[in-house]
């Protein structure tokens, strides 16, 4: 029997007028607590916050469930004006990520101040 390991998720606002939310992911996003991921992103949809940036650095596993948290999102983000971009891929989740091609349809960053750049229109 597997034992579920939990998720820890946490929020901030970054922007110079708090426009962006980052969401700080640290554990795996399996079929167990993807969804806990998902009520997060919900919950901010709900409050009209559609510029999104998650921080996968610290995430050594993800399951299509967690990966389906993201694509299943994406539309609305983008009908309201919003993206959702993710940050610090590891080396083997990366290699997912291309292998599914969604590369094609996130963009993905190195680092948090990259993100925050291309949000604010600052991107290189």
């Amino acid at each position: 029997m597997r034992l579920v390991q939990p998720v820890l998720i946490q929020v901030t606002e970054l922007g110079p007028q708090n426009e962006i939310n980052l969401i700080y992911v640290d554990g795996e996003l399996d079929t167990d607590n993807a969804p806990e991921l998902g009520k997060v992103i919900d919950s901010l949809m709900e409050k009209k916050r559609y510029n999104l940036i998650i921080d996968l650095g610290k995430v050594n596993y993800i399951s299509s469930t967690g990966w389906a948290i993201f694509t299943s999102r994406l539309k609305e983000i983008r009908q309201n004006r919003g993206d959702l971009k993710l940050v610090g891929l590891l080396p083997d989740i990366y290699e997912v990520f291309e292998l599914l091609e969604f590369h094609r349809i996130f963009s993905s960053y190195s680092s948090v101040e990259d993100a925050v750049k291309e949000f604010l229109g600052n991107g290189t």
